[in-house]
């Protein structure tokens, strides 16, 4: 499946970041949508947002195995439910619960949370 991926060049995990939504262009270059990876390509990014999304957030999170995932989610969307936040993200626009002491940069996201 890789190989078509790179082929066709179909969006994939980046292998740098893990970020999803990323692309095997021509010639072996990765686009990726994550701004804090060094395969960052804005014009991609920008294409694979949901048109609905208000203004993207990055997000970091560290999952229950230690990895290191970051997140593009919709600023707008961010809702407190418990322990957990819930936020849209790219590249599909789905909607994910990621748990509050294991997001890197949770000041900056819980600032984005709507006034109560």
């Amino acid at each position: 499946m890789g190989f078509l991926k790179k082929l066709f060049g179909l969006e994939t995990a980046c292998p740098d970041c893990g970020t999803r939504g990323a692309k095997m262009a021509s010639g072996g270059v990765v686009k990726c949508i994550n701004p804090h990876c060094r395969w960052y390509d804005e014009a991609h990014a920008r294409r694979t947002m949901p048109k609905d999304f208000s203004s993207p957030i990055t997000v970091s999170y560290v999952n229950f195995r230690g990895e290191h995932k970051t997140f593009i989610a919709d600023r707008g969307s961010i809702r407190a439910r418990g322990v957990h936040l819930s936020m849209r993200v790219a590249p599909k626009g789905i909607r994910i619960a990621l748990k509050r002491d294991k997001i890197v940069d949770r000041g900056s996201v819980e600032q984005a949370l709507p006034e109560e």
